[in-house]
């Protein structure tokens, strides 16, 4: 089955799925429904990347979807972002209720704790080239 790519104007890609027997061309179905003047792809679908996790990581290539990388780890580290903000929640209030009874080392504990989970997003991903990769870092903090 195909479908239709383009760039959209934030530099991410729109997909077309035409609907099965709906009577119209690819070329109509293109007039109809891509912004003139903007480049465009028929593809088969199986070409579309089936991890919708970094969809915003998507380019339109020269074939047809590619991943930029970088944008991919952004993702990840966003989702790491999403994570790990209940848990430092969680350790304000532990780090203010020991502050509240003077319990020192529960606080510095604490703190350490809160620090681990803010280097997260410090961790070097420089070397990783591929999803697959990227999707086997999760740090020990977050879990």
């Amino acid at each position: 089955m195909k479908c239709i790519i383009y760039k959209n104007k934030v530099g991410g890609v729109c997909i077309v799925y035409p609907v099965f027997n709906c009577g119209l061309s690819f070329e109509e179905i293109v007039a109809k429904d891509v912004p003139a003047g903007v480049e465009y792809k028929i593809i088969e679908n199986n070409l579309i990347p089936k991890d919708g996790v970094f969809r915003d990581a998507w380019e339109f290539g020269e074939e047809a979807i590619e991943i930029n990388m970088e944008k991919a780890k952004e993702t990840w580290k966003n989702i790491w972002r999403n994570v790990r903000k209940p848990i430092l929640e969680k350790l304000d209030l532990e780090w203010m209720r020991a502050m509240e009874i003077g319990n020192t080392s529960k606080s510095l504990e604490v703190s350490q704790k809160k620090q681990e989970l803010r280097d997260v997003t410090n961790i070097d991903l420089s070397s990783i080239c591929t999803i697959e990769d990227l999707k086997k870092i999760w740090p020990n903090c977050l879990e």
